[in-house]
Formats: structure tokens, C-alpha cells, sequence
């Protein structure tokens, strides 16, 4: 059922699909797949139907199919986009009586407790000085970048501390995630293009970043190959992404 969505996405699985869109590399995929099949077999769904604003019958019909059951849970969201001081924010707010906290099965729980985000990047910088000798000037030099590109507002930088030794330095776009990630684990560091948030947010500057790269960008391809050329590109494409809004 799910197979032709799931290829127009370019991906065969599920998981495949999820992980295309994890910036901060936070899926487990065996957790993934056994929260998967335990929804499956019990018959437990969340939905989440995000709407400018949604009607009165839906939420009262959300409300009345959740009284019914407690194997299905519905959120309705609803976003509004805010302009503030040039930039564009998205504020999302959950619509009763459609809220019900979900349970956490042990094995999310568990690794939700072994992963934490912080704001800026000092984090990362103290995993730099953690990281073997030979990722230490690439890594420096992408942070400066970063940091770089905080202070002319232009993202908000957080980092991810992950699973398996992975910190993640994530220069983000203001209501969602970033253009590129920062990686540094115990075997490699590297820069990671998430394709989709290009053509969203900075079609125009795109060809401009594969020519620098050198390659086309996919979602999720990494580098460790950064030049200068390729980090001024860059920053044009985070400036393109602030010209306009976020697409809700």
C-alpha cells in the first residue's frame, strides 16, 4: 500500500524514508522497526493531521474516535508563521481534545535518555578536542563557519550528542532544520546535504553549491572534501533561506 509513496520519495522502506530526513542521526533502526512491528500487530496508530485551522467537526470527531479506543491517538496541529526581525518562525499548537500523551515503549525510552540536544556549539567544540588528530582541522574550520553564520543571525546552531560516540553540530533555519549537519564520530568527520531543505528554502543557489562540491547534492550525501569556495557557496545558500518563509 505504502510502496508507490515511498518511491516517489526514493526510498524502499519506511525506515529508509525516516532516515533520509534524520539530521541528527538519532534513529536506531532496530528500535525503529520493533516499535514498527508492536504498532502493527496491537493495531496502534498515531495521527498527525497538521492544518492552518482546523473545523470544529474534525476535532470534535477526532475527540469522539479517541474515546472509542485507546489504540489510536490523533493530534491536530495547527502552524502560524511569524515574521520577527527578518526572520520567519513557525509556531505550532496542538488542538483539543485531541491531545493524549502517548507511552513510550522501554527500548524509545532508553534511547531517548542516551541522546540529549543542547544549544550552540560549545558542546561541539569540546568533542573537537576529543576527536582523532586528523578530524581536528576539518572540524574547527566547519564550526567557525557555523558560528559565523550565527552571528549574522542567519541560523540557529544546536548540537546533538547521539548514540555510538556521534555528536552532531546542526546549523538550523529558523521553524526547521538546516541545509547542512556537522559530524564528528570515532572513525570520520564530514559535512551532510539534506537535498530537500535546498530545494525548499534555496533552489537558486543550489547548482552554485554542486559546482563547488563538485558532485550533485542528495539527500544525505556527505563530503569531508570542504573548501572555501564550497563554505562561501554555502553561506549564500543560508542567506537565500532567510529571504523567505518556511514552507508549512
Amino acid at each position: 500500500m505504502l510502496a508507490r509513496h515511498l518511491a516517489d520519495r526514493g526510498a524502499d522502506t519506511i525506515l529508509a524514508a525516516v532516515e533520509a530526513d534524520d539530521q541528527q542521526h538519532a534513529i536506531e533502526p532496530h528500535v525503529f522497526n520493533d516499535g514498527l512491528a508492536d504498532c502493527l500487530r496491537e493495531g496502534s496508530f498515531r495521527l498527525v493531521l497538521v492544518l492552518d485551522d482546523p473545523p470544529p467537526e474534525l476535532t470534535q470527531t477526532s475527540g469522539y474516535l479517541q474515546s472509542l479506543t485507546d489504540r489510536i491517538q490523533i493530534d491536530l496541529i495547527t502552524v502560524a508563521a511569524y515574521e520577527v526581525n527578518g526572520s520567519w518562525i513557525l509556531v505550532p499548537k496542538r488542538v483539543e481534545p485531541a491531545r493524549r500523551v502517548g507511552q513510550l515503549s522501554q527500548a524509545d525510552a532508553n534511547a531517548r535518555q542516551s541522546s540529549w540536544l543542547v544549544p550552540g556549539a560549545a558542546d561541539f567544540r569540546a568533542a573537537i578536542a576529543q576527536a582523532p588528530v586528523n578530524q581536528r582541522e576539518l572540524l574547527t574550520r566547519l564550526t567557525d563557519w557555523a558560528e559565523h553564520l550565527h552571528q549574522q543571525k542567519l541560523v540557529a546552531l544546536q548540537t546533538y550528542h547521539g548514540k555510538a560516540g556521534i555528536t552532531t553540530l546542526l546549523p538550523r533555519l529558523p521553524g526547521q532544520g538546516g541545509l547542512v549537519s556537522i559530524y564528528t564520530d570515532p572513525k570520520a568527520a564530514y559535512l551532510q546535504f539534506w537535498r530537500s531543505a535546498f530545494e525548499r528554502r534555496a533552489p537558486n543557489t543550489l547548482p552554485r553549491v554542486e559546482a563547488a562540491l563538485g558532485a550533485l547534492i542528495k539527500q544525505g550525501n556527505s563530503t569531508w572534501d570542504v573548501n572555501q569556495d564550497l563554505l562561501d557557496t554555502l553561506t549564500d545558500a543560508y542567506r537565500e533561506a532567510n529571504q523567505q518563509p518556511a514552507a508549512g
